[in-house]
């Protein structure tokens, strides 16, 4: 099974996540604030973890084929690119809202993507098109630095650093780099590799520190009892960071601490709030603006099924037509039965009458054609039943084909 690691050198290996994981794609870390994000297109999810193995699910919808996922800690964002129909690069804040694609046209199979925080540029190479593009963090300003079937043959994952672009191929199993502005100067860094996948590059520049946000130590000192995550810095007065909780759970009212979910019946509100949670500002927990949907149900619920009805013909028609009118029916349990069966006592005598009728129909009409035959002249139709005397045609070779044809 799929498990995510960690080492502080090649000998020294320790699992993070060993448990919930399909098909990982892409993996990123928030050097910031130590938390993982990993995309899984085997689940089509986005989630999060800490160091020691905190997690939660940001994302469970709305994913087709996640691809490659990068973080931006100074600025809250988290960016992800997906293979599915349509194929987009999307963005959302690092707690999971502010959720929207950036990049949704001229683009097939996006590979790997990645950011250039010192430009504020993101790139991105596509193995169908055999390109290389970019934009910038809001997703305008798109820039096509090349492309090249032979150039960029089956492109995997990139990286920036400088003036350079660094990629793995999957096809010539090599590493490239060439200029990032240009798109010149391709050059093999490392070949007769194995199915190269990832590719980073390490270095202060690459991850800076951030110092004008707020140190790390007061994301670990918020409170919040499981996660605290990120938010956008969309505007300089809005929250700093999202406490969030495991799957399954909620924040309870003192925006810090966890309960198990409940078990949602008819008449109770059962809110869903993707990346949802409170969020801390100079100690201060607050509401932060995101997406939620709520449902009250006070009715009984009805079940429909087409795909049941499609397949077992007319019973499962009548069956849909009670689901779908039941409620205007009747207004409890008792009267619901009778209503049902007086229905069913009408329409199935209806239903066998019309059957007998179609059946009847189509039996005569195959004896009519059995038993009528016809012949054909230039200008008249001539039709005689075998009920009469029995007839037959002499055919007159003088008269030549043209005559006429005889059908049976």
């Amino acid at each position: 099974s799929a498990v995510i690691g960690k080492a502080s050198d090649s000998k020294n290996h320790a699992v993070v996540i060993e448990q919930g994981l399909s098909f990982v794609e892409g993996l990123a870390v928030d050097w910031i604030h130590n938390t993982l994000y990993w995309s899984d297109s085997g689940f089509k999810t986005l989630s999060v973890a800490t160091m020691d193995g905190r997690r939660r699910k940001l994302f469970d919808s709305g994913l087709q084929e996640p691809r490659a996922i990068v973080v931006d800690p100074i600025a809250g964002w988290l960016y992800w690119s997906d293979w599915g129909e349509p194929a987009k690069i999307e963005k959302a804040g690092m707690n999971g809202a502010n959720r929207h694609a950036i990049v949704t046209h001229d683009i097939q199979w996006p590979n790997g993507i990645a950011l250039d925080l010192a430009n504020r540029r993101l790139y991105w190479v596509d193995s169908k098109l055999h390109t290389l593009s970019s934009v910038d963090m809001s997703g305008q300003d798109r820039v096509t630095v090349l492309a090249s079937y032979s150039d960029l043959l089956h492109p995997f994952s990139i990286a920036v650093f400088e003036d350079k672009v660094y990629w793995t191929d999957g096809e010539e199993e090599a590493i490239f780099s060439m200029n990032k502005f240009t798109g010149s100067g391709r050059r093999v860094l490392a070949e007769n590799l194995h199915s190269p996948q990832d590719i980073v590059v390490v270095h202060p520049l690459a991850q800076p520190s951030g110092s004008h946000t707020p140190h790390h130590s007061r994301h670990e000192g918020s409170g919040c009892e499981y996660l605290c995550l990120p938010a956008p810095k969309v505007d300089a007065a809005l929250p700093l960071f999202s406490c969030a909780c495991a799957d399954n759970s909620h924040l309870n009212p003192d925006g810090k601490t966890c309960s198990a979910a409940p078990q949602p019946d008819s008449n109770t509100t059962t809110p869903h709030v993707e990346g949802g949670g409170l969020v801390l500002k100079n100690g201060v927990y607050e509401t932060l603006n995101i997406s939620c949907q709520s449902s009250l149900s006070t009715e009984k619920p009805f079940d429909i099924s087409l795909t049941r009805a499609q397949a077992t013909g007319n019973r499962g028609w009548l069956e849909a037509w009670l689901s779908t009118e039941a409620p205007s029916i009747a207004t409890n349990a008792e009267s619901e039965g009778g209503s049902a069966s007086t229905v069913v006592g009408v329409l199935i005598p209806l239903a066998i009458l019309a059957m007998v009728c179609v059946a009847g129909f189509y039996l005569w009409r195959n004896w009519k054609l059995r038993n009528t035959k016809s012949m054909n002249f230039d200008n008249p139709v001539y039709r005689k039943t075998t009920e009469d005397d029995d007839f037959a045609l002499d055919h007159n070779a003088s008269l030549g084909p043209s005559v006429g044809h005889v059908y049976p």
